[in-house]
C-alpha cells in the first residue's frame, strides 16, 4: 500500500488513497479485535468437547473480552481524547 501511495503522490494521479487506507485499517481492526481472539479461544478450548460447544465457548469468551475492553477503553478515550501540548515558536531574522 505504501509504494502505491508514494507512486500516486509522485505521478499526481486522481486515485484517492484515503479509502484504501481506511480499508486496510478497518480490516486490521476487525482481525485484531474479533478474529484473532476468537481463534485463540477456540484453540484453547477442550478438544474432547463437541465442535458446537467449542464454538459457543469461544464466542462467549470473545463477548466477555470485548465487554471488558469496552468498559476500560471507552471511558479512557472519552476523558483523555485531547492533548494540550504547548508549542513555542522561535523566529530568526537576518538583517
Amino acid at each position: 500500500m505504501l509504494p502505491l501511495d508514494v507512486q500516486n503522490t509522485r505521478e499526481d494521479t486522481n486515485i484517492d488513497m484515503r479509502y484504501f487506507w481506511y480499508i486496510i485499517q478497518m480490516s486490521s481492526l476487525f482481525f485484531i479485535s474479533l478474529v484473532l481472539p476468537f481463534v485463540l479461544y477456540y484453540a484453547e478450548s477442550d478438544e474432547e468437547k463437541d465442535f458446537k460447544l467449542r464454538i459457543c465457548s469461544a464466542f462467549k469468551n470473545l463477548i466477555v473480552t470485548l465487554i471488558l475492553i469496552s468498559v476500560v477503553l471507552f471511558p479512557c478515550y472519552t476523558y483523555t481524547s485531547f492533548a494540550h501540548i504547548p508549542v513555542y515558536a522561535a523566529t530568526c531574522s537576518t538583517e
